[in-house]
């Protein structure tokens, strides 16, 4: 079922002041992983709810699956700051929300870091991740779908936020689409093939 707006602002900002992760980045996250349908399951990795939740999270917490799925949105809260409590704080750089999501050993780290060898489980599961079509999961290319998912859909943002223009990586050295965000400059998006 999908969240009302009221409900998606409320649960974003409550993230943002307890995580410390942007709200922008937090409501494209769940934007893209679930829809903003609070019921969402994956049916291959069965990772449930707005953003996901892996079961093998769910084993180690001792919560069974399905619950969260079966959860408000506003119930889910408690599991996501779970999820998140052991990342809050560690928001270096834009698009570190996702990997938070995606591959937390990937947050602040350079974009060239492989996150997900080819050939790997995630790297199989998870084609749009990929740095090229047959290339590594790097923390780069999971920052990169964000910030492209975000310039290129501002009607999917249900704050009044403007999402930031994202760079195209063929065009800009890896650290300069940063200095480019930081200093508010407007870059052209590429698509996410």
């Amino acid at each position: 079922m999908k969240t009302t707006p009221e409900t998606r602002e409320a649960v974003v900002r409550e993230l943002e002041a307890g995580t410390g992760f942007p709200a922008k980045e937090l409501d494209a996250v769940i934007n893209l992983e679930s829809g903003w349908h609070w019921d969402a399951v994956n049916p291959k990795s069965k990772a449930e709810g707005l953003i996901q939740i892996m079961p093998f999270h769910l084993h180690k917490w001792g919560i069974a699956p399905g619950t969260v799925r079966r959860s408000r949105p506003k119930v889910q809260l408690q599991y996501i700051g779970r999820y998140f409590a052991p990342l809050a704080g560690k928001w270096k750089v834009p698009g570190d929300t996702y990997l938070a999501v995606a591959a937390p050993a990937g947050l602040g780290r350079p974009d060239s870091h492989v996150v997900y060898p080819v050939g790997s489980d995630a790297w199989t599961l998870n084609r749009i991740w990929r740095d090229g079509p047959d290339g590594p999961i790097t923390a780069g290319s999971i920052r990169a779908l964000l910030l492209r998912r975000m310039a290129s859909s501002p009607k999917d943002f249900g704050l009044g936020l403007q999402p930031p223009r994202a760079p195209k990586r063929s065009q800009i050295p890896a650290w300069g689409w940063l200095l480019a965000l930081a200093a508010g400059m407007a870059i052209v998006a590429q698509g996410d093939d």
